[in-house]
């Protein structure tokens, strides 16, 4: 999996934007996107090793997996991306995960991706956003099991399914038991029509989660869009 570009942004207009109505517009191929008071995290690959990469992140998973390669979307102003590579049955893959300021409602977070047309089904796929209470420097587990509201949330958006269609997963208060007694997250889209995941280009993927106002209400949003869309 190619990553490239890496952005979360805070206080978008009232209305969600769509196509080029967003922070991006304002920064072409992301020139400067870090210095806009809204972003709180970039994230570019145009560097010589992992290494100075690596120091911006407080847990990384498999380093050995992770490559640098000059495959990058159409545009970029960046002449590197983040190869991450699984090899089937050694481990899960690889991860990139650091903690946010805390104060923050409604954050944005936007990446790029490239699946190699032959990768195989995706068991989990980031990137994901969330909360834990107490806050941890590595993401915490809790596979199987409902989160209280006030101890940990993720979300993110993934390929599910054998049909390599694009989703949300979400793990929160809110969700159902499965028929196996367990708690395996939430796939928000079932029953509509799920956009595909192109593999072998070059996706831009951006998502967003507005947390619930405190007492009790159920008034948190989230949204995702592919291709601006």
């Amino acid at each position: 999996v190619w990553s490239a570009g890496h952005a979360a942004a805070q206080e978008a207009p009232a209305k969600l934007p769509e196509g080029r109505n967003g922070i991006a517009a304002h920064h072409p191929q992301d020139r400067g996107i870090e210095k806009d008071p809204h972003v709180i995290f970039v994230e570019h690959f145009d560097t010589p090793a992992l290494q100075p990469i690596f120091e911006r992140w407080e847990s990384i998973k498999n380093g050995k997996g992770m490559s640098l390669s000059s495959d990058v979307p159409e545009h970029s102003a960046d002449s590197q991306s983040l190869l991450m590579t699984h090899v089937g049955g050694r481990g899960t893959g690889c991860h990139l995960y650091r903690r946010l300021k805390p104060g923050r409602d409604r954050v944005f977070a936007r990446f790029y991706v490239k699946f190699h047309p032959d990768c195989a089904r995706i068991h989990h796929f980031g990137t994901h956003l969330g909360g834990f209470n107490p806050t941890t420097p590595w993401p915490q587990g809790g596979a199987g099991e409902r989160p209280h509201g006030d101890r940990r949330w993720t979300t993110g958006v993934e390929p599910y399914g054998k049909g390599w269609n694009w989703d949300f997963y979400t793990y929160w208060q809110g969700m159902h038991v499965h028929g196996d007694g367990n708690y395996w997250g939430t796939p928000f889209l079932s029953g509509v029509d799920k956009p595909k995941v192109e593999r072998g280009k070059w996706v831009c993927v951006e998502m967003m989660v507005k947390m619930n106002q405190p007492a009790g209400s159920s008034n948190g949003e989230q949204a995702f869009w592919i291709d601006g869309k």
